[in-house]
């Protein structure tokens, strides 16, 4: 059933119509291997800030729902008594 589901949504057989035909210029594919990857570079305090206020955000967030901090070893988790 959801594959007759998914092909009516599609245009494929039953009462979904069919696709258009042709071809579409203006849509640049991207091949992975091939094409570089376009990425943006910020300064170290730009990282440095953002993750501090993340991990910041995140601790105050959960400490007011109740939640405790705990680390055994090297692994840290948060807890709440349910």
């Amino acid at each position: 059933q959801m594959i007759t589901l998914v092909e009516e949504w599609a245009g494929e057989g039953g009462e979904g119509g069919e696709l258009d035909g042709g071809r579409n210029d203006s849509l640049i594919s991207m091949r992975l291997s091939i094409d570089e990857i376009r990425s943006a570079h910020h300064p170290l305090i730009h990282y440095l800030v953002t993750h501090a206020g993340c991990c910041g955000a995140g601790y105050v967030l959960l400490k007011r729902r109740g939640f405790e901090r705990k680390k055994i070893g090297g692994m840290v988790y948060w807890r709440k008594e349910g």
